[in-house]
């Protein structure tokens, strides 16, 4: 069994790591982002994804009762066992800083993809990074930006397309 206690300090531990939960069924469930799940005092809410497109993507929602969880353990233990290596701030930069610069794309863990066409688009920090968008016909003023955590990249890959300022 797990406590509500227990859970709680999985999602609010600063920085946040992703972790599963076991339960005695044999089912597991990824907790990617700490709003994925919400705890009571005998139960937890956990909302899922089924597409990395969240805003076309079907949410699947459980309730799962604290009495019947095995085990919370954080993924980068189950990752390593499966050959898996944590994201690391000088791999992106590594990307970043090519010369020349390819656009690459951050495939991320049941979220949306990013695709880095400049290197301006990317601010690398110790845990996360943040992405910026720019105004349509502007490459120095920023329209939004998003934070993202190293821990929710799977990987990162090279497209090839032409890139106009």
């Amino acid at each position: 069994m797990v406590t509500m206690q227990r859970l709680l300090r999985y999602i609010g531990a600063e920085p946040f790591r992703p972790f599963r939960i076991k339960m005695a069924s044999g089912q597991s469930f990824e907790i990617r982002h700490p709003d994925m799940v919400h705890v009571g005092r005998s139960t937890a809410h956990v909302s899922l994804f089924m597409s990395d497109d969240l805003e076309e993507s079907e949410q699947r929602d459980h309730i799962l009762s604290l009495l019947t969880m095995e085990s919370v353990e954080p993924l980068e233990e189950s990752s390593a066992q499966d050959g898996k290596q944590k994201m690391t701030p000088e791999t992106v930069l590594g990307y970043v800083k090519a010369q020349p610069f390819r656009p690459f794309r951050l495939h991320m863990a049941k979220r949306k993809n990013f695709d880095i066409r400049h290197p301006k688009m990317l601010k690398v920090g110790k845990t996360s990074l943040f992405v910026f968008s720019f105004a349509p016909g502007e490459s120095e003023i920023a329209e939004d930006w998003e934070s993202v955590s190293l821990t929710l990249i799977e990987s990162i890959s090279h497209f090839d397309f032409l890139v106009t300022s």
